[in-house]
């Protein structure tokens, strides 16, 4: 019998008697939320055990049938430490079969009939996915109050996203009939959220210190137009006439699939483009759209990126594409465009431009100010 080693060192080949291969892959298993299996190998990567095993192997000291023991064998050894390096990576090492059933039950009777291509429907399904990893063993319809309770306390994630998963989570314990849901703590409607934006000048500077021309040219549309980033990026030249300077907004390039959706019908609207803005946009609208395809997502980490380079020291100017947007809504507020005017530029409601955008929230001081003034 001849054996062979065979990298890369998770996995050991053996060629039997009759010259057929036997591999042995060193690697456990978990599953995700649809119940496939996924290994990882390279937990076990430069391992001081496996290397020493491959070497035996290597050498001809173990024998086939051998072999199948010793790999399960270290299997078990290995566990310990594949778990430990599972948790330290904030991923799971398994998913509740119960899960994973609760979920495909719903999900067939309640998204049954919607367009699985839709953004909406796919940005619900990895929210459902994200509840099953972080309950992970823990079962949503075995477990107590107490124990998916506890285990919700302890996640970590921003507000509005934590909301969102909260939304999921609660459709899921209702569907199984568990007779309680999750609530979520109150924010203090005196708090002020940390926004980011940028002012006329400090675009100056981003457009200057841009590598790509792409990304000049994104930044000035994004700040004079307020388009959201999937938007920017969805435009057509069709969408667009020079004699009257009107930009249609109708459809916005979902980010990392590569295909347009239709916006809502209380998104969709036309926007006057300012004269010093038609020469710029005019160059977006001839730029291919498979270019278009390839740069949406990667022009978010480019500008966080180069707004950190750019303002080092000021936290509010480190922007994402979304501070664009709110940086119009600031700019245009200031020369005097009413809130009603803003929100039907942005396609959004008018109590979403006055809290998120312009962040004319009540604070204390403004509290006290307005209490002070009607007891006189």
């Amino acid at each position: 019998m001849r054996q062979t080693y065979r990298s890369p060192t998770s996995t050991i080949t053996i060629i039997r008697p009759n010259k057929s291969r036997k591999t042995f892959g060193l690697r456990l298993e978990s599953v995700d939320c649809n119940g496939h299996k996924k290994t990882d190998s390279k937990v076990f990567k430069d391992d001081e055990t496996l290397k020493s095993v491959n070497h035996a192997f290597k050498n001809g000291i173990y024998d086939y049938n051998h072999a199948n023991h010793l790999v399960e064998k270290l299997k078990k050894q290995l566990e310990p430490r594949f778990c430990q390096k599972i948790s330290e990576s904030g991923e799971t090492l398994e998913i509740n079969k119960a899960n994973t059933r609760l979920f495909n039950k719903y999900w067939s009777d309640v998204y049954l009939d919607r367009d699985v291509k839709a953004r909406t429907t796919k940005q619900a399904k990895k929210q459902f996915e994200r509840i099953l990893k972080l309950y992970g063993s823990t079962s949503l319809t075995g477990a107590t109050k107490h124990e998916i309770r506890r285990v919700w306390e302890e996640f970590d994630c921003p507000h509005q996203g934590k909301v969102r998963l909260s939304t999921r989570l609660n459709a899921l314990l209702n569907y199984a009939e568990r007779g309680f849901t999750i609530k979520m703590k109150k924010r203090d409607r005196l708090f002020v959220d940390y926004k980011t934006y940028v002012e006329e000048q400090d675009l100056i500077i981003l457009v200057a210190m841009a590598g790509k021309n792409e990304d000049k040219l994104a930044l000035r549309i994004g700040f004079y137009l307020g388009l959201r980033n999937g938007e920017i990026f969805g435009l057509q030249k069709k969408d667009f006439e020079k004699k009257t300077r009107r930009l249609k907004v109708r459809r916005q390039l979902v980010a990392g699939e590569g295909y347009y959706d239709e916006c809502k019908a209380d998104s969709a609207r036309d926007i006057p483009v300012p004269k010093h803005l038609v020469s710029t946009l005019e160059e977006w609208l001839n730029i291919p759209i498979e270019k278009k395809k390839l740069n949406d997502k990667k022009f978010g980490r480019r500008l966080k990126d180069l707004s950190r380079r750019c303002f080092p020291d000021d936290e509010l100017k480190q922007i994402s594409p979304h501070g664009l947007r709110r940086s119009f809504a600031k700019h245009y507020y200031g020369k005097g465009v009413d809130i009603s005017g803003l929100a039907m530029l942005m396609g959004d409601k008018e109590e979403t431009v006055r809290n998120n955008y312009l962040g004319l929230k009540l604070t204390s001081g403004m509290f006290e100010s307005l209490k002070n003034q009607l007891e006189k």
